[in-house]
């Protein structure tokens, strides 16, 4: 009568044991363990005691869940301190005029000047 009751308790306890095959394999073979190690307790006692260790099992096979609270508070305290860097100029600036190449005829007229020579 007490395997009974152990179970239905352990369903109520362990919902998410009962419904994945697999763990509740893993919590069955648990049993005969927790019974040799405890002789003196009731079924229902070794049910809910494994039960209780395949829950801690799982749960510490589960990553860790990242904390809410931002772990590098000092970035944010650094970007509040940044300066702005200056604007850009906008616009156009002015260049350099750029030397036109000579022309033929130009270079000849230089030449005849050079050798004094009247066009």
């Amino acid at each position: 009568m007490d395997v009974n009751t152990g179970f239905k308790k352990f369903s109520e306890d362990y919902p998410e044991i009962m419904a994945d095959q697999a763990l509740f394999g893993y919590a069955d073979s648990m049993t005969d363990g927790i019974a040799a190690e405890n002789p003196e307790w009731l079924p229902s006692e070794v049910m809910l005691e494994a039960g209780k260790r395949v829950r801690e099992w799982v749960q510490s096979m589960k990553a860790p869940e990242p904390s809410a609270q931002p772990t590098n508070n000092d970035r944010l305290e650094r970007k509040k301190q940044l300066r702005p860097l200056p604007r850009m100029r906008q616009g156009t600036q002015e260049s350099e005029p750029v030397e036109q190449p000579q022309t033929p005829s130009q270079m000849m007229e230089e030449i005849r000047q050079a050798r004094g020579q009247i066009a």
